[in-house]
């Protein structure tokens, strides 16, 4: 690895010396150019290193952020484009297949005055530095249209030219970058159909039941901040009145009952809550939808270096262009590298002079759904505190490419916008998000964290964040800290956050929780600090959904790290590449499945078996090509999923899906109610029936595994040596693909060291947009073999690479 690495650094040093390309249209790969603008007086410089990176290197703040606009333009102009539309609900002006996207962000989004008045709120500092960003991305798209450069893809669009950027655009990317990773919560529509469908045909049983599918608190579930095992799990044991439906004594529903009544308001309700058909147009049109991220922070006594370590990788899905690119501003009193989204000024994620970051997102419940009662003689007033209310109502006009314009009605009542009716209940459903309004206070922390110089300065500013994110933070004196951010409400008492909550006012949130009482540490005695989406700490609870149980993939970081006394920079970045293809169902349910092969001695009965127990005992856990484990565990899974479950579950499937992307059986039957079920009354949560019906869990766990065996044999031929797995590739279109890993968008590493941070990143598969520019696609090869690029952090040190290559030129 070490020789790789060397290998690597010389092949860039070289790459470093190539000529010097003055072309902004075409500069050749690996070389360094330089150009300069001007701004209100200033002569701003922007040097883009071998891979295309800009560096801003400015004599105030403002150039810093004009030339970042200019520089971002230049790479991301028709990204800009699209990104403004996506944030306020404009899409169907160019594709007319996002109408019911834009129907959704009109919804649940903002008007422009709110925009304004959100940016209004901002310190005139930022709202300068806002500005200026708007200059810049100005400044080129004039340019590009009196060049005649716009990218090609404007006009397949049917656009002539881009309109002028607005701050407000900025703002509503903001928000919906803000929205789109750090709003956890909104499921309580499909909850409440399901527990409808579990009285119908488990009554009584059904809240035991629903409790097993969707449970509150697991206390096995790896936690963030370590030992907090003196203090209970708030939700484990704890039981809730629904309120808004109570389950009627004696009055069982057939399940057939259930299955034909169509819940049409709550299918609406669920759809508009998930912003289903946002995500699902995302997912097919290479704009942001996914969420995810690791990071882990290594401390001094962890570190063979004695430095303070970070790696961070955010998961936001893969496209090309891709959701992200990187940036580094250089002025007095602002020195900053790392990861930013197009359209918003700053870096996102990275580090300064001082200090490095990354974020997580944390999935804690911030949004709720509440029921209002409607007036019978009016269904625009809902009953509020004992009396009707006006709801706030606007019509929405959408233009939709190549058709008439369509008009939306968007309602508000006090919890918030109104996202389903359902007139002959006389409800309709709201959607309340405790961060409402209060958005662009990231925005504020954000410009902190890029200023920061400590770890507790860093921490300062983490209290401004509304929406729901992990940060983490390592500074040059060593220290290393983790915040949980956000403000979650603080709802009634007695109220189930998992259902509907009435709308009458006796049952609305109280507040939101304070910063002080939300999960952080500094310097915890461990000595490191690590996060993949996983629980914060034990006493927190689940959303609606059990996203935290008992089997995470947090556990195989921890592993790895514990496997040392201490760590180099380069084994705490390889993690990356190591967790990339572990599979941690498997380290939690295969051994199950060998123990019950092993009691029952079904290795010695069937020769299939045991030829399948000998790759199973053999394997590493790891989902690498070609593994026959890989296969047959897989296969295993789902097989045990069917013949444990699916008498009492899978007609869920009739009702639908979250997020509307898989069956709602596989996604509700997930491994950690497996390993409740399998664990029996020795689990954290022991299941309330017995899911088997009257057979051994061993027999169960058998059975399973030779119809896995019979299922692929019939599928791929009788040869177990033969059914070797494949993980596909990572899509980059029209770009060839890599191998498909468990990894970061972008993935940086930071080595907190004087007299210079060392710092190395990768984002594939380039900066530019351009399929013409070199910078389209060099970093996407690299990122199939792991590989990382330096990261140029200093002004002198930008300006020395330039000179030597340019002296290489000359």
């Amino acid at each position: 690895m070490k020789k790789i690495i060397s290998l690597f650094v010389a092949a860039l040093m070289i790459a470093s010396s190539a000529p010097v390309s003055f072309s902004q249209q075409n500069p050749r790969k690996g070389s360094f150019t330089k150009q300069t603008v001007h701004f209100d007086g200033e002569e701003i410089a922007i040097i883009r290193d071998s891979f295309g990176v800009p560096h801003i290197l400015a004599g105030t703040e403002r150039g810093a952020y004009f030339g970042g606009g200019y520089a971002v333009a230049q790479d991301r102009l028709f990204q800009l484009e699209r990104y403004r539309r996506d944030a306020r609900g404009q899409m169907a002006e160019i594709d007319p297949q996002a109408f019911e996207r834009d129907k959704q962000v009109r919804t649940l989004g903002y008007t422009e005055d709110d925009l304004q008045a959100q940016f209004d709120a901002l310190s005139e500092e930022i709202k300068l530095s806002y500005s200026a960003y708007a200059d810049g991305i100005n400044a080129y798209i004039k340019e590009a249209v009196e060049q005649n450069k716009l990218p090609a893809r404007f006009k397949d669009a049917g656009i002539r030219q881009p309109s002028l950027w607005r701050v407000t655009d900025s703002v509503a990317i903001g928000i919906l970058m803000a929205h789109r990773f750090g709003s956890g919560g909104g499921g309580e529509a499909m909850n409440e159909r399901i527990l409808r469908w579990l009285r119908g045909k488990f009554s009584p049983d059904a809240e035991r039941v629903f409790n097993d599918l969707f449970w509150i608190n697991d206390p096995k579930s790896p936690t963030t901040i370590p030992d907090e095992s003196r203090k209970p799990a708030s939700g484990f044991g704890l039981k809730f009145r629904n309120i808004l439906n109570p389950q009627k004594k004696n009055d069982p529903k057939k399940p057939e009952e259930v299955k034909k009544k169509k819940d049409s308001s709550l299918d609406e309700a669920q759809a508009m809550s998930e912003q289903r058909a946002v995500y699902e147009y995302a997912e097919t049109h290479d704009l942001p939808s996914k969420w995810g991220s690791y990071a882990w922070v290594i401390g001094p006594q962890r570190s063979v270096s004695g430095n303070a370590l970070l790696i961070g990788g955010p998961q936001m899905g893969f496209a090309t262009p891709q959701i992200a690119h990187e940036i580094h501003y250089s002025a007095p009193n602002l020195n900053v590298i790392g990861m930013g989204f197009a359209g918003i000024p700053g870096v996102l994620i990275g580090h300064n002079d001082y200090l490095a970051w990354t974020t997580t997102s944390g999935i804690t419940d911030m949004v709720d759904i509440f029921a209002e009662k409607l007036n019978p003689k009016n269904k625009y007033q809902y009953f509020y505190k004992g009396q009707w209310r006006d709801m706030e109502k606007r019509i929405e006009v959408i233009r939709v490419k190549g058709q008439e314009p369509r008009s939306v009605e968007v309602c508000r009542t006090i919890h918030g916008p109104v996202i389903s009716w359902d007139e002959k209940a006389g409800l309709a459903y709201s959607r309340a998000a405790s961060f409402a309004g209060r958005e662009l206070s990231n925005i504020s922390a954000l410009y902190g964290f890029n200023r920061a110089k400590s770890v507790e300065e860093f921490g300062r500013y983490a209290e401004s964040i509304y929406t729901n994110h992990n940060f983490f933070a390592a500074d040059l004196d060593g220290n290393i800290g983790y915040w949980h951010c956000g403000k979650p409400p603080v709802r009634a008492k007695g109220i189930d956050p998992r259902l509907p909550t009435p709308g009458t006012g006796e049952y609305d949130w109280t507040g939101v929780m304070p910063f002080s009482e939300m999960p952080q540490m500094i310097n915890p005695r461990q000595g490191y600090i690590i996060n993949w989406n996983n629980k914060p700490a034990r006493r927190w609870d689940n959303a609606d959904r059990p996203v935290w149980g008992e089997i995470f993939r947090i556990h195989r970081i921890e592993h790895l790290i514990k496997a040392r006394a201490k760590l180099t920079f380069e084994q705490a970045r390889d993690i990356t590449q190591d967790i990339g293809t572990n599979e941690p169902t498997a380290d939690y349910l295969k051994p199950h499945l060998l123990a019950a092969i092993e009691r029952m001695g079904a290795a010695a009965k069937d020769a299939r078996i045991k030829e399948a127990v000998d790759y199973l005992r053999a394997w590493d856990n790891h989902a690498t090509d070609g593994s026959i484990a890989k296969t047959l565990f897989d296969a295993w899974v789902q097989s045990f999923r069917e013949a444990a479950f699916a008498d009492e579950f899978k007609e869920l499937d009739a009702i639908g899906a979250f997020s509307g992307t898989r069956n709602l059986f596989t996604q509700l039957i997930q491994p950690s109610f497996m390993l409740h079920v399998l664990d029996g009354p020795n689990s954290a949560l022991p299941p309330s029936r017995d899911y088997f019906n009257g057979k051994t869990k061993d027999q169960v766990v058998i059975d399973a595994l030779v119809k896995a065996i019979t299922d692929l044999a019939s599928k791929r031929g009788p040869q177990i040596n033969m059914w070797g797995y494949s993980a596909g590739e990572i899509n980059f279109r029209p770009l060839a693909g890599i191998p498909r890993t468990d990894r970061g968008t972008y993935i940086q590493a930071v080595e907190m060291s004087r007299p210079a941070i060392r710092a190395v990143s990768i984002l594939p598969p380039g900066q530019s947009e351009d399929p013409r520019s070199p910078h389209f696609g060099d970093q996407r090869e690299m990122a199939g073999y792991w590989r990382f690029k330096p990261m140029l952090s200093r002004r002198r040190q930008v300006e020395e690479a330039f000179a030597a290559a340019e002296a290489g030129n000359n």
